[in-house]
């Protein structure tokens, strides 16, 4: 998903009245290269998977791609997953490709979908990782509850709202398992 963070700044800057037409043009292969590699929608492309992370039927992302580990695959951080199709779907728009936009917001439904299930699980703690054969309250760098909610969390930016719902009841409930050390 790191590719996300690149695709973001990119469609943003390429909003700017001043500029942005000419990073698009300058950019603009490059940053495509980089949104087919995770949010292709041409199946059978020469180049690049459909979805490489994505997966249409578990319904979200594994973070590792197309290799299960040894436990299956996995994916710790569907927030990041989530904003990197947001990012998709603001590229497509600014490149006037409404199938890769449309696509990009079917992922971004699902992958909400998917995380409120079962990351957020309103009715259990929030969970770090989640994958084929386990799922862990710990994060891959360390046990602490912080980091489990902030990687779940971050990164904000222009699709959190939408990523967070209507149910601020949920952030409400979990601020308060934070102040018990949960």
């Amino acid at each position: 998903y790191h590719y996300g963070y690149v695709i973001q700044a990119a469609a943003i800057a390429s909003m700017i009245p001043e500029g942005g037409d000419e990073l698009t043009s300058s950019l603009g292969s490059l940053i495509d290269s980089l949104w087919y590699d995770v949010c292709s929608n041409l199946p059978g492309g020469p180049d690049f998977p459909v979805s490489r992370h994505f997966s249409v039927y578990h319904g979200h992302s594994f973070a590792s791609g197309l290799f299960p580990q040894g436990d299956g695959k996995s994916q710790e951080s569907w927030s990041e997953a989530y904003n990197c199709y947001g990012a998709c779907r603001r590229w497509a728009r600014r490149r006037g490709d409404g199938r890769g936009e449309e696509w990009s917001g079917i992922m971004m439904g699902m992958e909400r979908s998917a995380g409120h299930a079962f990351w957020w699980d309103s009715m259990g703690d929030m969970k770090a990782v989640v994958g084929d054969l386990k799922v862990s309250w710990d994060t891959w760098f360390g046990k602490s509850p912080w980091y489990r909610h902030g990687i779940q969390w971050m990164p904000i930016g222009p699709d959190t709202e939408f990523m967070v719902g209507d149910d601020g009841g949920y952030a409400e409930k979990e601020r308060g398992r934070r102040r018990l050390g949960r």
